[in-house]
C-alpha cells in the first residue's frame, strides 16, 4: 500500500513541476483591441455601427437633444423644476449651470462618438473594400457624424 501511495506522490510531483507556465497565461484570442480589429470589411462595417449607435443612447437623441431643444423654448415648460434636482428647470429658467447632469452627459457622449468616428477615419485607409464608391461613402458617413 505505502508503494502505491509513494508512485501516485512521485506521479502528481512530475506532472506538477513539469507543467508549461507560458500554457497558462495566453493572451486572450477573442478579445478585439483596436490594433487587431480594423482587418476586414465587416469590421469597419461594425464600427460604423458602432459610431451611429452613439446617436441612439439616452444621453443624445435618446432623450437628452429633444429636451434641450424643446424646455428652453416656448413650446414646453417643466413644471416642477425642483423635483428634478434641478436638471431640467435650469433649461427651463436659463439658469443652467456647468455641473448640469443634462449639459455634462450630452457633450461626453457627442465626444464618444466623435471619437469613434476619428478610429474609423484613420484606420479605413488601410482596409481594401471590395467596391471603392463603397469606402468613400463611409468615409463621407464618419465625417458628416464627426461635424
Amino acid at each position: 500500500m505505502k508503494t502505491i501511495l509513494i508512485y501516485i506522490i512521485l506521479a502528481i510531483s512530475v506532472v506538477g513541476f513539469t507543467a508549461c507556465e507560458d500554457e497558462l497565461f495566453q493572451s486572450p484570442i477573442t478579445d478585439k483591441s483596436a490594433d487587431n480589429f480594423f482587418q476586414t470589411e465587416v469590421e469597419i462595417e461594425s464600427a460604423v455601427n458602432g459610431v451611429y449607435a452613439t446617436l441612439q443612447s439616452f444621453n443624445l437623441y435618446g432623450v437628452y437633444i429633444p429636451i434641450i431643444g424643446e424646455i428652453p423654448s416656448d413650446n414646453t415648460f417643466d413644471e416642477v423644476p425642483a423635483n428634478d434636482g434641478g436638471r431640467y428647470g435650469q433649461l427651463d429658467e436659463f439658469t443652467t449651470v456647468t455641473e448640469n447632469p443634462v449639459i455634462t452627459n450630452l457633450w461626453r457622449d457627442s465626444y464618444r462618438g466623435i471619437q469613434r468616428a476619428n478610429t474609423v477615419l484613420n484606420r479605413i485607409d488601410e482596409i481594401d473594400l471590395e467596391e471603392e464608391s463603397v469606402k468613400r461613402s463611409r468615409v463621407g458617413e464618419m465625417k458628416n457624424l464627426r461635424a
